[in-house]
């Protein structure tokens, strides 16, 4: 009779390469539909490959280097017109795409890399974005500048082309006197302030622009008149006509006639607004936590130090380490996207049980939360607000007809000093959540310095442990077991003994203890 044969019930093992290719081909599609570039259809699949084995090795590799996305960031805008639609666009497929690609399901912590990843990506797409728009400033102005000074040798003809650049640039010109007052401003200036074609003429320039930067502004041009510059480029705020303040980039340069005399200055206006709004937004998203909108680890800890500078001497911080209990058991059972919406709900009850507070609420990775509060003199004790919240979680949340009503435990530390370092508290809170949930769920303990210095110690040992059984210093002995009937020796009990330089010998238990929660079997 035939053997069966072995693979045919074998489960299949994912394709990384496969898996890449078809995340990079729906990248392909999704941003030639945006965007405009210069590669075909096949030759963007074959670049966009490239990019993307980048990114895996960045996010492989065991230090949180950003550089290589940067680059890629960089990369994206030299492909063509890619612009804020495909920037957005990149963004949403490998926010998606990367975390399910099978190579990355090992790497640790993978959520919060793939947001690092990501955030430096959109950082070199906008550095390099920037570098193209003062490119095509500068360019613009070269070209401006040989119009002007072909003038003075073809009048007609150089007044004419001048005019066209002027009026068909997006960019706002305008041809400034030596006292300020505009002489000429093209319709895109004009519109950006807000005022009809023509009004701008005969205006002073120092009148539109805010009160707080028109003094940088008058020096950069008496500097551009005294010779020490040849030209200018300012972040300034101008005044609209309906009293708003537009956000711009401004250049600023000095046209000198046949005699080599000051002229007039040309200024040229690139609105600022728009890019400065995506920047907000990316910086906002690159701050926060996708799935709950609350505040990332990197955020809550820069707030934290802000916090404890500021602290009431009387009153101070409360730092709350809080875990979702049996997260992990609702994700094995309904699935990842239940367990999606319990965190939503989660953070939607903390933020509910907080509202009272001055608190900040931050999602750190998973199912666990941080909450920083505040005190006062009403704020309620650790025990009610611990209670609050897993009163809130009693209540039965439904998704796809699945009750669920769980608990939280939380490691809280209670007025810190305020010279404490961020880092070592945030450890802190951690380990004492650790020690809560060593008894049953639902539970809080506070911090106690003695059993974290202990818990500590212990630590340090079973980290130790491996390097000295490879130094040799733990051995095994034995003891005689004696019968009790007659006093002879019915066998030997092996005990381990760690001869430690300096310091006393752990017991034979707790060094099999030590061994059993490090995964060192011996």
């Amino acid at each position: 009779m035939p053997m069966p044969d072995p693979q045919v019930n074998r489960p299949a093992v994912p394709d990384p390469e496969r898996a890449r290719n078809l995340l990079a081909r729906k990248w392909a599609y999704l941003l030639s539909g945006v965007t405009v570039v210069s590669l075909s259809r096949e030759e963007l699949d074959v670049e966009l490959r490239g990019v993307l084995g980048t990114l895996c090795e960045s996010l492989r590799g065991t230090s949180a280097d950003t550089s290589p996305a940067e680059r890629i960031g960089g990369r994206l805008v030299g492909l063509g017109y890619v612009g804020e639609p495909g920037l957005r666009c990149t963004l949403d497929v490998l926010a998606k795409g990367l975390p399910a690609l099978p190579e990355l399901q090992a790497v640790d912590r993978l959520a919060e890399r793939v947001a690092l990843t990501l955030g430096a990506l959109s950082c070199g797409f906008l550095l390099a974005h920037e570098r193209s728009v003062l490119d095509q400033q500068e360019i613009m102005h070269l070209s401006l500048l040989k119009a002007v000074r072909d003038a003075q040798w073809h009048l007609k003809e150089s007044e004419a082309r001048f005019e066209e650049v002027v009026t068909s640039s997006a960019s706002g010109i305008a041809l400034v006197a030596l006292d300020g007052r505009i002489v000429r401003a093209n319709a895109a200036l004009a519109e950006m302030l807000g005022h009809q074609p023509g009004e701008l003429t005969g205006s002073a320039l120092y009148d539109v622009v805010h009160p707080e930067t028109v003094g940088v502004l008058r020096e950069a041009m008496a500097a551009l008149l005294d010779g020490g510059k040849e030209r200018v480029r300012q972040s300034q705020r101008l005044l609209r006509k309906d009293g708003d303040v537009a956000r711009i980039s401004l250049t600023a340069s000095l046209l000198r006639d046949a005699e080599d005399r000051p002229g007039h200055f040309v200024v040229v206006v690139e609105d600022g607004t728009e890019l400065m709004l995506l920047q907000g937004e990316l910086s906002r998203q690159a701050l926060h936590d996708v799935l709950t909108g609350l505040p990332n680890r990197q955020y809550f800890g820069t707030h934290l130090e802000t916090a404890l500078r500021r602290a009431d001497p009387v009153y101070g911080v409360t730092l709350f380490h809080v875990d979702l209990d049996a997260f992990g058991m609702v994700c094995n059972s309904l699935g990842r996207r239940v367990g999606e919406q319990l965190l939503i709900h989660f953070a939607q009850r903390l933020k509910a049980v907080m509202a009272r507070e001055k608190a900040m609420i931050a999602r750190f990775h998973s199912d666990e939360f941080g909450i920083l509060v505040e005190n006062t003199a009403t704020t309620p004790d650790i025990g009610t607000i611990v209670r609050a919240i897993n009163d809130e979680l009693a209540e039965p949340f439904f998704v796809d007809g699945h009750g669920l009503a769980l608990s939280a435990s939380a490691g809280v530390v209670h007025r810190p000093s305020k010279g404490i370092d961020p880092v070592e508290l945030l450890r802190a809170a951690d380990q004492t959540l650790r020690r809560a949930k060593e008894r049953r769920r639902g539970q809080w303990k506070m911090f106690d310095r003695e059993a974290d210095a202990e818990d500590r110690r212990t630590q340090a040992l079973a980290v130790g442990m491996a390097g000295a059984w490879e130094h040799g210093e733990i051995s095994v002995r034995y003891r005689p077991m004696a019968r009790l009937a007659d006093g002879g020796v019915a066998g030997v009990e092996a005990r381990l003994h760690w001869a430690r330089p300096d310091e006393p010998a752990p017991a034979h238990e707790q060094c099999a203890e030590l061994a059993e929660s490090t995964g060192l079997v011996l």
